[in-house]
């Protein structure tokens, strides 16, 4: 496993192929933090603190239940690179004006740059040598945490300071309460640094001499902590052999100092006692030359670090801890060893008796690291379900749950990206028992949270979690939101990775039985009135959001299924008895306007083929006109037809135009909104020609020729038209569907073969055209005309008699070879292609046949796809009557339904409203019932039992395992103790 300061890095490692993009200002508060959080210890200094563009953190800390919440609220920040400028020159009036400006505790979290780690200016203060601003950010006093906060190498302040052996900085950290007896990730203390820097020599000996005087001068310093070694026995084991040595001087020194403030001279360095390593190497007597101080008391947390250090046993720290006050246990179970707490190292190290020891004492489990992580992200990291359960039961607040709806994201990453490592779950780490414990009734998530541009299920299904996506959309996790840019409609979904098996399986999960009273088994009320199903689509809908004035007032219900249905694997998923409850539901609300759409182009067509043959006679009465053989008599009665033609030609047409935009209108309506799937579908491209055609039979004066193709045109595509609208009625879909890929077949295949056909059109015009001998045959003169000849031949219309007399014209040779050719024509075109043609309908209209109940949910769902968004799209006097056509969203909705499958009334078997999944919360009355008609009805039943049959083979087959195995475990324990059989056997007598 990485270190953890690389934990944050490593998130998406698996997940991305480009950098996760910084939060914005807009984003959620149910985001996790910005990496430049801190660790939060207090309520006061959780409050202060800033979230990255605008969110605040709160944490209730001293409960030590509630987890963090966000409150959006305006804040300041200060860029990491600017503020090093500052302290780079010690400008404390210029850092004054900045602290002024922003904040005291902006400029003391700077915000790292991206490729920067995450520290305090505390921090960067010490490393610039910045005295003069350290006094101004120590000013007013900040709080502990800051003090003592870890940089990504787990040095504070305090040990960065002795570290770089700055006397005047070290005086100001302690002055201002910085904790000396601070560790690294070593366990060492400024002492065990100033041991170290002695040895080296590379610092001025009298300035880190001059540091031991200020931190031994403190009475709070603990002489004796133990890393490897002590401070004491540190220098004793560096100290050279003999006299003369180089650093002896120091070195001793330091010794001496330790020595008279108590340190112990029995300590062990691994080569004896210190005394005995001091007596070694001549040493003894120059330690032992100054007056000696009884030893201080030693920090009860000191201690503590360092049984932890020693990898003692959870019991050895519980007997030391029950000696101990209750401040001083919360105090030692809260310290840290560098940048992670106790709680966190001991869960990194999988140590399950430490972890029960420290959370009995109260070791806070909200404190989160510098990665942002928390001890439960190690937890789920590792997969040590019994760890994972006792972090979870700790931190649960007053009303015994827990929430990590802000750490959902976080959690599921950390999780799965070990997951695939433990294929064989043994007792303790088992993956997949964590993430089923995260998803109990005690445990709130947010599965739709959103963290750098992912949600829970993207994170399961990059890592082929399938069981994990299919539960998290059980649990109302949104199926179709898309990474990064959301907004973008053609960014993909997790569709692309997930198995039509598993969205099946999601699917079984949302339908629940919902007993109307407590403690009612589903097989008592299968038969009562009143059996009831909760149906969840949750999965298929965005999550609420708080509304604004530039946010939109509805979506669409059914967008999701659209996608889902555009996918070949996926496609069949719609026949499940959950999206067909739902689609039948819509289409009986979407029904009024259908009908209201189809008398509308019913009309249109109708009005359309009387205005056609009214201007066809007019424009021939207008030629007759001017004809000039007329008689008066004839003239003068013409004249008068030719005016009421026309004035009924102007009638007609005063309806017609208005139906014409309003076709045009929702032709354009269906070009803005779905402009790429429009642009596919050839119905619309007729849709336009028969618009523009009467448009221009209404408004140009034509021949009558021109006036007589153009209606005829018009008639065939309106009436077209007319069948595809009246067969997107579900009953009628099956026909139109045959009708649509019989078609497009045909096409494909004519395009395929149709160059044999022009093969065969040029034969025949070059052999039956004249043949030089005066005599002509007209239907093989051209090119042109041969071209329909051999196409109405391929359907069987030889006429071969006359074909033979032009065959017999010609020589004998050339005879045969005209008949050789039509012969050929005969077998590959008539018998072989047309007959291809023929089973190619019959095999479609089978597959269809077979795929019906497909094809009319299909068709259905196109319908109510395209109504619900005219009603999205329309202006807004019209949106707020969207209810219309939805029954998930909305002020007066939820995002479920209720189902009672046994009602005799078809209008009370669905119902829709504010559904809750408490029965007594669920009053006929508050909610709007539905038509649900038999056949889904029965559909919704056969699955209902047939899930039930599934869960208790399933259930069966379990416990037949457990009987295998525990049959096997005692066939062991006998096969490897014998003498147990006996003692049975005597124990039965």
């Amino acid at each position: 496993m990485a270190a953890p300061k690389k934990g944050g890095d490593t998130l998406l490692q698996c997940l991305t192929s480009t950098s996760a993009p910084p939060l914005s200002p807009t984003t959620s508060t149910s985001s996790l933090p910005s990496p430049t959080s801190p660790v939060r210890t207090t309520v006061k200094w959780a409050e202060k603190r800033t979230h990255s563009k605008g969110v605040v953190m709160v944490a209730d800390l001293e409960n030590q239940r509630k987890p963090l919440i966000s409150t959006a609220v305006e804040m300041k920040e200060v860029q990491a690179e600017s503020l090093e400028k500052v302290l780079s020159r010690d400008a404390d009036e210029e850092l004054r004006k900045l602290v002024g400006r922003v904040g005291q505790d902006a400029v003391l979290r700077p915000t790292p740059s991206r490729s920067g780690h995450p520290t305090t200016a505390l921090h960067m203060a010490v490393s610039e040598g910045a005295g003069r601003c350290l006094t101004v950010l120590l000013n007013p006093r900040p709080m502990q945490d800051i003090l003592d906060a870890p940089d990504h190498d787990g040095q504070t302040p305090l040990l960065l300071a002795v570290a770089l052996a700055n006397p005047a900085l070290v005086r100001l950290l302690l002055d201002a309460g910085a904790d000396p007896n601070a560790r690294n990730e070593n366990g060492y203390t400024p002492l065990h640094v100033l041991a170290h820097s002695l040895d080296k020599g590379k610092l001025p000996e009298d300035d880190l001499l001059k540091l031991t005087d200020m931190l031994l001068a403190l009475s709070g310093v603990d002489l004796e902590p133990h890393a490897a070694l002590t401070p004491l026995a540190t220098a004793a084991s560096k100290l050279p052999q003999g006299d003369g040595a180089p650093r002896r001087g120091g070195l001793l020194a330091f010794c001496r100092k330790l020595v008279e403030h108590g340190a112990s001279l029995h300590e062990a360095t691994g080569e004896g006692t210190v005394e005995e390593v001091l007596q070694r190497k001549r040493a003894l007597t120059s330690v032992l030359m100054g007056e000696r101080h009884p030893p201080p008391t030693r920090p009860a947390h000191s201690q503590f670090l360092d049984f932890i250090l020693a990898d003692e046993s959870g019991s050895d720290l519980e007997n030391f801890l029950r000696g101990k006050s209750q401040n001083e246990a919360k105090t030692a179970v809260s310290s840290r060893l560098g940048k992670n707490t106790v709680l966190f190292t001991a869960v990194d190290n999988k140590n399950e008796s430490l972890v029960k020891t420290l959370l009995k004492y109260k070791a806070d489990p909200w404190v989160m690291e510098m990665t942002e992580e928390l001890p439960l992200h190690r937890a789920a990291a590792h997969g040590h379900q019994s760890i994972f359960d006792q972090l979870i039961t700790r931190m649960k607040g007053s009303d015994r749950t827990v929430n990590l709806r802000i750490h959902t994201v976080s959690l599921m990453l950390k999780m799965m990206e070990n997951w695939k490592r433990d294929e064989k779950p043994s007792m303790d780490i088992n993956h997949a028992a964590c993430f089923s414990r995260l998803l109990e009734p005690d445990v709130e998530l947010d599965v739709n949270q959103e963290w750098r541009g992912r949600t829970a299920v993207h994170v399961a299904a990059a890592f082929n979690k399938q069981e994990a996506v299919s539960e998290l959309l059980q649990r109302g996790a949104y199926l179709g939101v898309r990474p990064w840019l959301v907004e973008d409609r053609q960014a993909p979904t997790i569709l692309t990775t997930l198995r039509p098996a598993t969205l099946e399986a999601a699917m079984d999960g949302c339908i629940k039985h919902l007993p109307q009273q407590p403690g009612q088994a589903e097989d008592e009320a299968l038969t009562n009135p009143d059996y009831t199903l909760l149906l969840d689509y949750r999965f298929l809908l965005p999550p609420p959001v708080q509304q604004s004035k530039h946010s939109p007032k509805g979506i669409s219900e059914v967008e999701m299924l659209m996608d889902i249905n555009r996918s070949r694997y996926h496609r069949h998923v719609i026949t499940h008895p959950l999206v067909q409850t739902l689609l039948y539901a819509k289409w009986r609300k979407a029904l009024p306007f259908y009908l209201l759409n189809l008398a509308l182009y019913f009309l249109f067509v109708v009005i359309l083929t009387i205005f056609v043959y009214n201007l066809k006679d007019l424009r021939m009465m207008e030629t007759r006109a001017t004809n000039p053989n007329r008689t008066i008599t004839s003239t003068d009665t013409l004249e008068q037809d030719t005016e009421a033609k026309r004035t009924t030609v102007n009638i007609l047409m005063a309806i017609l135009l208005p139906l014409t935009l309003y076709m045009l209108v929702r032709e354009i309506f269906q070009v803005i909104f779905s402009r790429l799937q429009y642009l596919k579908n050839i119905e619309n491209y007729l849709e336009w020609f028969l618009i523009i055609a009467v448009l221009i039979l209404c408004c140009a004066t034509l021949t009558v020729d021109a006036t007589t193709h153009l209606a005829a045109w018009a008639m065939i595509v309106a009436w077209y038209e007319f069948v595809l609208i009246l067969g997107r009625a579900p009953p009628l879909a099956l026909y139109i569907t045959m009708l649509r890929h019989v078609s497009l077949n045909f096409l494909k295949f004519i395009f395929l073969f149709g160059a044999l056909i022009l093969a065969f059109t040029i034969s025949f015009n070059i052999i039956l055209q004249n043949s030089g001998d005066g005599e002509d045959n007209p239907e093989f003169q051209d090119f042109g005309s041969t071209l329909p000849k051999a196409i109405v031949m391929a359907t069987g219309e030889f006429e071969y008699s006359s074909l033979s007399e032009q065959f017999a014209r010609n020589s004998f040779m050339f005879a045969a070879s005209a008949i050789l050719i039509f012969l050929v024509f005969l077998f590959l075109i008539f018998l072989v292609l047309m007959n291809v043609m023929n089973g190619l309908a019959v095999t479609d209209t089978k597959d269809i046949m077979d795929d019906a109940i497909l094809y009319s949910l299909t068709s259905r769902l196109e319908l109510v796809y395209l109504i619900e968004s005219l009603f999205l799209q329309c202006p807004p006097f019209l949106k707020n009557h969207l209810g219309c056509v939805q029954l998930l969203t909305g002020s007066s909705n939820s995002q479920r339904l209720l189902a009672k499958i046994n009602r005799t009334n078809k209008k009370q078997r669905l119902w829709a409203g504010k559904i809750s999944e408490d029965p007594s919360k669920n009053n006929e009355h508050n909610l709007s019932p539905n038509k649900l008609d038999g056949n889904t009805v029965e559909c919704l039943r056969n699955h209902r039992l047939s899930h039930l049959e599934a869960l208790e083979a399933k259930e069966q087959q379990r416990h037949t395992n457990s009987m295998v195995q525990l049959e096997a475990m005692l066939r062991h324990v006998v096969e490897s103790n014998p003498a147990i059989l006996q003692r049975v056997a005597v124990v039965g007598q």
